[in-house]
């Protein structure tokens, strides 16, 4: 809390009220505290340091400028001789041309954001360059190898785009091979049952209908309630 000094003003400044009383409550102690309180009420204040004690986080690494022996000291231009100015003159504008960073295509330096990402070219998936990002996909797996199972089902890649390779899978084309042989190389589906004997390694249903939506399940599946634990198996 200040006060108007001065001739005939002796007044507090400013919402005094609410001060004095934030003070009396959270200021001091009025009182010693007790066993049974939850918690400080009065935080106490560190010391405050002067700026002599900071010069140095660690008196070790701590290097004087007003030492004479200090090698660090800034010595001006006009103590360096007519050589040597030449010489450091020299070595200023070679500087620039020894750090001089190779030039690198817009697309290392283009961002991820989805809007203006650029994908890059087929086969440039582990291309390792300087500077460069490692990961060329979010999930670092080729675009090639890419699990058309996940991607169907986490709705990231449209069906009709995931199986049949949309405006680029003509016939014999390499984008039909190449889907063929992700079709061909699919991740299989693991199915748990409380009947392990009709989940064989080829066994399949029997009938008008073997592989029907409720072949060779214990149960069907609108009455599907759980996953089978460890003792149904």
């Amino acid at each position: 809390m200040d006060y108007n000094l001065g001739d005939r003003k002796n007044c507090l400044i400013g919402n005094w009220n609410e001060e004095h009383s934030l003070h009396s409550y959270a200021g001091h102690y009025r009182t010693a505290p007790t066993a049974g309180m939850t918690h400080v009420r009065c935080i106490e204040h560190s010391i405050r340091y002067d700026s002599a004690d900071l010069k140095s986080s660690h008196t070790k690494d701590f290097s004087d400028p007003k030492d004479p022996l200090n090698p660090l000291v800034y010595k001006p231009q006009a103590c360096v001789g007519a050589r040597q100015r030449l010489i450091n003159a020299k070595l200023a504008g070679v500087q620039p041309d020894l750090h001089k960073d190779e030039d690198r295509p817009q697309r290392d330096w283009g961002t991820t954001h989805k809007s203006s990402y650029q994908v890059p070219a087929d086969g440039e998936e582990f291309r390792t360059t300087k500077g460069g990002r490692r990961m060329r996909t979010q999930d670092n797996v080729p675009r090639e190898y890419r699990d058309r199972t996940f991607l169907l089902e986490h709705n990231i890649l449209a069906p009709h785009i995931s199986l049949e390779g949309g405006a680029g899978g003509e016939a014999g084309s390499v984008e039909a091979d190449r889907l063929a042989d992700l079709q061909a190389r699919d991740v299989p589906i693991t199915v748990y049952s409380a009947n392990v004997g009709k989940f064989e390694a080829s066994n399949h249903g029997e009938g008008a209908n073997p592989y029907g939506r409720h072949s060779a399940f214990s149960q069907p599946i609108e009455e599907y309630i759980r996953g089978g634990t460890f003792k149904d198996l």
